[in-house]
């Protein structure tokens, strides 16, 4: 490593050992407040028992995924996701900016009750929430925020596993060796808390946020397709 045209380090070598603090504004990187029940409610303007919705299909070996048309129950003009063999997806805009919050729905990834959030969404960054009940979507995404970012999985309103990344909601100050092990109960709980289906659970969850990548991701202004950057409706026809 070389700074200012001078190394730095080498294996073996080492000039001095090297401290950085981080301004304190970048461990307040989140203007959010709470996440309440009501920000959950899916809503749609189709009057009609039945709604056609956009569904994001998560493939289990890559982070590749493809959209496919699923047939959900509404209820006083809300869409019923719940018991649908799905996964509500959020993303919140989190830099104060616009307040956006935008919405999908889940295939063949969380497979049992709980939720898991993170700030570490590639690459926008935003609060992701994925989950199978609101208690533990609520209980996911206010832990992230409280924390001011990290990775974490809730299960019966209760946090199993958390990576907390304090600096700008993505990055750690405590050693390699603690956060790894926090990343590995994470990745512990997706896949026996919550039944995630994957080889790289938390690589997957964590992609599922990246909109140049195929084939539909999730950013707060809604799904996108990788390749033409349309923006996908959740309502088929809206």
């Amino acid at each position: 490593v070389y700074k200012n045209g001078e190394l730095v380090y080498s294996p073996n070598y080492q000039k001095e050992e090297i401290k950085y603090e981080f301004p304190k504004e970048f461990y307040h990187s989140i203007q959010l407040e709470p996440i309440s029940k009501e920000q959950l409610k899916v809503k749609t303007n189709i009057k009609e028992d039945r709604v056609l919705v956009n569904v994001i299909e998560v493939t289990p070996s890559s982070t590749f995924t493809e959209i496919v048309e699923v047939s959900l129950p509404v209820k006083d003009e809300i869409i019923d996701w719940k018991n649908q063999g799905l996964a509500l997806m959020v993303c919140f805009e989190r830099y104060g900016i616009n307040k956006n919050v935008a919405f999908s729905f889940v295939k063949g990834a969380i497979t049992k009750d709980g939720a898991v959030a993170s700030s570490w969404a590639h690459d926008h960054h935003n609060l992701m929430v994925m989950g199978t009940n609101e208690e533990d979507i609520i209980n996911a995404a206010n832990h992230i925020i409280s924390l001011q970012g990290g990775y974490c999985v809730s299960c019966n309103e209760d946090i199993k596993a958390c990576a907390p990344l304090p600096i700008g909601g993505i990055v750690s100050d405590v050693p390699i060796s603690e956060l790894g092990k926090d990343i590995k109960e994470v990745r512990r709980a997706m896949s026996e808390e919550l039944g995630y289906i994957h080889n790289n659970a938390v690589m997957s969850f964590a992609t599922l946020s990246l909109p140049v990548s195929p084939s539909v991701k999730l950013t707060d202004k809604g799904m996108i397709k990788g390749k033409t950057l349309e923006i996908v409706p959740l309502i088929v026809g809206e």
